[in-house]
């Protein structure tokens, strides 16, 4: 049961991830490469970083003494989360109910806004993780006294459920993954900066890569 203090706790990052599937579900439903696609996308990434920072700002976590974990954590997040979406992105095309989800995402690159489509995804992904797994992921931490791996468990079900608004299964499924890959990241090191490398991991690996093999 959550305690008065923790309820209100919990007010304004329920109103940010309102905001953000709104914004998201809009996103998805317009036309790639419009002028309504880019002020969407970048409007969802003002509200994750506003959102972070309203709810109670993002910790860094690199202090002399932790640096070394940060880096040696966040490389080992990016190469972990770059093999596991090509390699489960390639296998997930080849599933009957799976591929025309797959389909989908990959036509969504397939064009020539590449690059801008990379550069939107990179600032609003590090937003995402500035909101999930920065302020977010502090407030699921006091609230569960701590225990990170509830932590990690409900930050995950979180974005989950914001990013199934987008009624795409492969992206849904996506979500939870890349959601308990980074929130144990963050959760290991203390910081978020491995979740933000992961998420950018995650971005090459979907944009740039994984189209040329499917």
């Amino acid at each position: 049961m959550i305690s008065g203090r923790g309820a209100v706790d919990w007010m304004r990052p329920a109103l940010v991830m309102v905001a953000g599937a709104v914004c998201l579900a809009f996103s998805v439903r317009v036309a790639q490469g419009s002028i309504p696609f880019y002020v969407l996308s970048l409007g969802l990434g003002v509200i994750w970083a506003v959102g972070a920072v309203w709810v109670g700002g993002v910790r860094l976590g690199t202090s002399s003494g932790r640096a070394r974990r940060v880096g040696f954590v966040s490389t080992v997040t990016a190469l972990g989360v770059a093999a596991s979406f090509i390699v489960g992105g390639y296998l997930a095309a080849r599933v009957p109910f799976l591929d025309d989800q797959i389909d989908e995402l990959i036509s969504r690159t397939d064009h020539a806004f590449v690059l801008s489509l990379f550069l939107v995804a990179a600032v609003t992904g590090v937003a995402e993780e500035m909101f999930f797994r920065g302020a977010l992921f502090d407030v699921a931490s006091r609230s569960l006294s701590g225990d990170s791996i509830r932590t990690v468990a409900a930050t995950t079900i979180l974005y989950t459920v914001v990013t199934a608004v987008t009624a795409n299964l492969g992206l849904t499924l996506a979500a939870a993954a890349l959601g308990a890959m980074v929130g144990t990241a963050r959760a290991y090191s203390g910081s978020v900066i491995p979740a933000i490398v992961g998420h950018l991991a995650w971005t090459v690996a979907t944009i740039g890569i994984l189209p040329q093999l499917i």
